[in-house]
């Protein structure tokens, strides 16, 4: 659960920067890394941004790649531990989970909603610019 500050946490980081995707994904066709690229490749807006969390233990699955194609402010964000969870969730608006395999209602769609993020599980994934346009206008 989180701690009792992360609310006025959040809505501080909110009131000074702009909206934050979170994909905790390596890139891979079956994590679904190919929607979200092609669904935030070319968008018209660019007042958001997305980290990609990098949860290999070596920091190896994103080392090398690029995020420029996107639109918006893309980083690769270090794996995180525990105690600081909530640092990270404070930094995020929606969660997108786009795996494309049978997945468990998982951990990270639980740690984000017990904190209040909007979670995007892949039934209503992002699937095209326009999809991503609207989640983000």
């Amino acid at each position: 659960m989180p701690k009792a500050d992360f609310k006025d946490r959040q809505a501080a980081r909110r009131e000074k920067t702009q909206g934050w995707f979170w994909i905790c994904r390596g890139p891979s066709q079956i994590k679904g890394w190919p929607l979200i690229r092609e669904a935030f490749t070319g968008l018209p807006h660019s007042h958001f941004a997305g980290l990609v969390v990098d949860g290999s233990l070596d920091g190896s699955w994103w080392k090398g790649r690029t995020l420029k194609a996107l639109s918006g402010n893309w980083q690769i964000h270090p794996r995180f531990s525990q105690s600081d969870m909530d640092d990270f969730y404070s930094k995020i608006d929606v969660l997108l989970f786009t795996s494309q395999w049978k997945e468990t209602f998982g951990l990270a769609i639980r740690e984000a909603l017990a904190r209040g993020i909007r979670s995007s599980r892949r039934t209503v994934a992002v699937r095209s610019n326009m999809a991503a346009f609207q989640l983000i206008s």
